[in-house]
């Protein structure tokens, strides 16, 4: 192995690194079981779908791929790469790499962050070398999320450890993190990942929580009472006709799911999941959402009001956090419609500890607003009429309440068909058309009909005139002669 001064900046980019590492996250293959010596045939189990997909892949990933590539050896299909043309990891690894550090990096870190500390802690200038760190993250088997700024540094350095000793390289530990070494490095000690708890809230996505909301939801079962080791089958109790229903909700929500679902465990089932771009829940939640706040909100008030509260008070923009909060209410027993602002306000704040609990998420109180509160265009229906501010009011306010109150005076009528209060009905001018439109345009129009003569069908006493006509009129003779319409 060569030495190296904790420079990581002439570290290596070998083509077999990363022709192992793609054949690892393709075939869900722990990359320390993958030799040389062995060949995609063999790894692939004869299968010649998955081979050609393999086959395609490096082809996108290397630029060229020799023939009969699946009858080789690995050692031998990487010298037969030209490794010049390798420029590092490129498009084919940006899905699985989104998703990997999606999940396991604390809310405000992002990949951007972890690039800048390798660059700045450990002298690395080469952003191709960066890039190829950062994808070796997808080879040490990474599950649980870090929890904090100094887990993340952590979880770099041996990062980069383990990527140097991969490719033959020996990194001095110079500058390499350790909490006992002396603060004498400018480069180790002024180096640090910004991640502070006042930064915009963006919880990552769990496919596992989603599916058991959703099992939960559709076979009505209580959210706790589901467990990893459930199947599909056992839950639905072998009704096929569930089971059926509930797959193509998965496939709807999840955009696939692996044959034979319903036989699987649902921490297996979620595993096989985790492969497919699944950003936040989908349309297959959003009748029972719609339902769920519609019996719980005051009126007037929606989801689209709890999550302006959010992105108020909590600082959270992403819309797909939002919409994971918002779903994660389904798996709460349906409580009694809040009282007020005050109440939704609170409701919204436990619902967002709840989901943050439930997807161990560490979720940092302090970084709240506390002078931010719930403001819709709908809050108002709790304010009195007598509180309302009318100094203000301007004239054209003015006119268009008058034009209101002319329009009620003529259609409120008491039960013996008399007005409750006088109104124009000699004049011919006044039309109801005026509440809408502007006196001087009624009058450049002139109705076509004189308006004391247009019949009016409010009154029910002609109708039952002919009614009580007709069945008189019925006891007659002549009943079978005429026909009454």
């Amino acid at each position: 192995m060569t030495s190296t001064t904790g420079n990581a900046s002439n570290l290596p980019v070998p083509v077999k690194h990363f022709v192992l590492t793609l054949l690892s996250i393709k075939l869900k293959v722990a990359f320390e079981d993958l030799t040389g010596s062995k060949t995609i045939k063999q790894l692939c189990g004869g299968r010649s779908a998955v081979q050609n997909e393999i086959i395609a892949d490096m082809q996108t990933e290397f630029g060229s791929v020799p023939n009969g590539a699946e009858e080789m050896s690995l050692d031998e299909i990487s010298s037969k790469i030209p490794s010049d043309n390798y420029k590092g990891p490129g498009k084919v690894f940006k899905t699985p790499v989104q998703q990997l550090y999606f999940k396991i990096l604390p809310g405000g870190v992002t990949v951007a962050d972890m690039k800048q500390y390798i660059k700045s802690k450990w002298s690395c200038s080469n952003s191709q070398v960066i890039e190829a760190i950062i994808v070796h993250g997808l080879t040490v088997n990474a599950k649980d999320r870090l929890t904090d700024k100094v887990a993340c540094e952590r979880f770099i350095d041996q990062l980069v450890q383990s990527y140097a000793n991969k490719v033959g390289v020996q990194l001095t530990d110079t500058f390499a993190s350790n909490t006992t070494a002396p603060v004498q490095h400018q480069a180790a000690s002024s180096v640090a990942i910004q991640m502070t708890s006042t930064g915009p809230l963006s919880i990552p996505v769990s496919i596992k929580h989603f599916l058991f909301v959703l099992l939960s939801t559709k076979l009505k079962i209580p959210f706790k009472g589901l467990t990893g080791n459930n199947t599909i089958k056992q839950l639905s109790g072998g009704r096929s006709a569930v089971q059926n229903e509930i797959i193509a909700d998965i496939q709807s929500e999840f955009s696939s799911v692996p044959n034979s679902a319903e036989d699987i465990s649902l921490d297996e089932l979620s595993n096989k999941l985790n492969a497919s771009n699944y950003a936040c829940p989908g349309k297959v939640f959003k009748t029972p959402v719609s339902q769920y706040f519609a019996k719980i909100l005051p009126g007037g008030m929606n989801t689209n009001d709890i999550k302006q509260y959010y992105k108020a008070k909590w600082n959270c923009n992403d819309i797909n956090t939002l919409e994971c909060i918002v779903t994660h209410a389904l798996t709460w027993s349906s409580v009694e419609r809040l009282a007020d602002k005050s109440a939704v306000e609170r409701f919204a704040d436990q619902l967002l500890q709840s989901y943050a609990s439930a997807v161990d998420y560490k979720l940092d109180m302090n970084s709240a607003s506390q002078s931010s509160t719930i403001s819709s265009s709908t809050s108002n229906v709790y304010m009195p009429i007598a509180t309302v501010q009318t100094t203000g009011i301007s004239q054209d306010l003015k006119n268009y309440l008058k034009k209101s109150q002319r329009l009620l005076t003529t259609l409120l009528d008491d039960v013996d068909g008399k007005q409750i209060l006088p109104s124009n009905s000699n004049s011919q001018n006044t039309v109801l058309p005026n509440i809408e439109h502007s006196e001087d345009f009624m009058q450049l129009i002139q109705p076509i009909f004189e308006q004391l003569k247009i019949r009016k069908y409010g009154n029910v006493r002609p109708w039952h005139f002919q009614k009580n006509s007709a069945i008189i009129f019925k006891q007659t003779s002549y009943t079978n002669y005429v026909k009454i319409y």
